[in-house]
């Protein structure tokens, strides 16, 4: 018996038998089809009408959100680079003096300084028309080689150290924690954080995983959930548990 209040973990609550042994493409195919056409047509959707076992993801462990995460991306990938090249396919039979160049539109093409990585990367974020809903290729000024993932790896590491360096003044990191905040006290604009989190969303979307430690509050704040004091034990353990105990004498 679990005692009165506690909460039994989700993760007790994955199949295994789906999550190891069923090829889910299908479910989600099936689940966003019935979606849209609900969305489009303004009609409730009902589970009961469309049985698809994306429609209870609490049987599905993160493995399994991973690979439809990922299998949504490549598609919109796909469908971002190929909609942008039918666009100027049609203008370049208007005007032939814009380039015929597949790769050209079929993906986010980055062209970085080491230098000033952190400039350059926003400027591109904040171009006219930018689809961020491409492939990300990433090419260092000055240097050979395609990207094939290794120079996207190396453009993120490089990226989020700088972020992140205490000099840069937008986060804070703490000892105690190992954990990063924002920093009340800086003089960047709100909308360079905002485009921190755009990046963030492109690291995610093309499948990079980030050396970024942020505590449980972060997370809560994007759900519009209010933190409490267990999250300050988490980020500053010692004024945490200092305030617990002013709280229990």
């Amino acid at each position: 018996m679990k005692p009165e209040g506690s909460q039994v973990k989700y993760t007790e609550f994955y199949n295994d038998g789906i999550n190891k042994e069923i090829e889910l493409k299908s479910h989600y195919e099936k689940w966003a089809r019935a979606l849209k056409y609900c969305r489009k047509n303004d009609i409730v959707y009902k589970k009961s009408k469309n049985f698809t076992l994306c429609n209870y993801p609490w049987l599905l462990d993160t493995s399994s959100k991973g690979e439809i995460m990922k299998y949504e991306a490549n598609k919109q990938m796909k469908q971002s680079g190929y909609q942008d090249l039918a666009n100027m396919f049609i203008m370049g039979l208007m005007d032939p003096n814009i380039s015929a160049n597949e790769s050209d539109y079929m993906f986010l093409k980055f062209e970085i300084s080491r230098d000033t990585i952190i400039q350059d990367t926003l400027n591109h974020l904040i171009k006219e028309g930018v689809n961020l809903k491409k492939q990300l290729k990433v090419k260092f000024k000055g240097e050979l080689g395609q990207d094939e993932g290794g120079v996207q790896k190396e453009f993120f590491q490089i990226l989020v150290r700088n972020l992140f360096n205490p000099e840069y003044t937008m986060f804070n990191y703490y000892k105690e924690s190992k954990l990063v905040w924002f920093d009340r006290s800086t003089f960047e604009s709100n909308i360079k954080f905002e485009l921190i989190g755009v990046l963030m969303g492109l690291a995610i979307y093309n499948q990079i995983i980030l050396d970024i430690h942020f505590p449980v509050a972060c997370y809560k704040k994007l759900l519009d959930i209010s933190p409490n004091l267990d999250d300050l034990k988490q980020l500053i353990p010692s004024t945490g548990h200092s305030l617990q105990y002013i709280l229990d004498c």
